[in-house]
């Protein structure tokens, strides 16, 4: 059953890297939103647009490459 490590072995690094990703997105929208003067949630709301749309981008420049 090595196949199933390797699965659970990814599958741990995403969780980790999503949960890494999401509290930067949270604290760069708290940061945003205390400089800007505007509502908390919208500002992490608009965070994580971004970073979304940077990860779309990169997946598809990576997909034009090779």
């Amino acid at each position: 059953m090595p196949f199933l490590h390797a699965g659970i072995q990814k599958l741990w690094s995403v969780m980790v890297s999503s949960g890494l990703l999401s509290l930067a997105c949270f604290f760069a929208g708290m940061v945003a939103s205390y400089q800007f003067s505007i509502p908390a949630g919208a500002s992490v709301v608009v965070v994580n647009l971004c970073a979304f749309l940077l990860f779309m981008a990169w997946q598809s420049l990576g997909r034009l490459r090779g």
